[in-house]
């Protein structure tokens, strides 16, 4: 099952379990699309994959 991490590695940003802006790698690496974007230039720090957009699971 994919850990739904809640908040984005880099600034901390809260990432909901319904976020749309919730980006991941192949590790399961959790960024928000904006430093994905900005900081991250799409490419994750730890593995060097690119990022999707993160599913969404609704909340419960």
């Amino acid at each position: 099952m994919l850990l739904m991490k809640e908040n984005c590695e880099n600034c901390q940003k809260v990432l909901k379990q319904d976020s749309t802006e919730a980006m991941i790698c192949s590790h399961e690496c959790t960024y928000c699309k904006e430093c994905v974007e900005t900081v991250l230039n799409r490419i994750c720090p730890n593995c060097a994959g690119d990022f999707q957009p993160r599913p969404t699971r609704v909340s419960k």
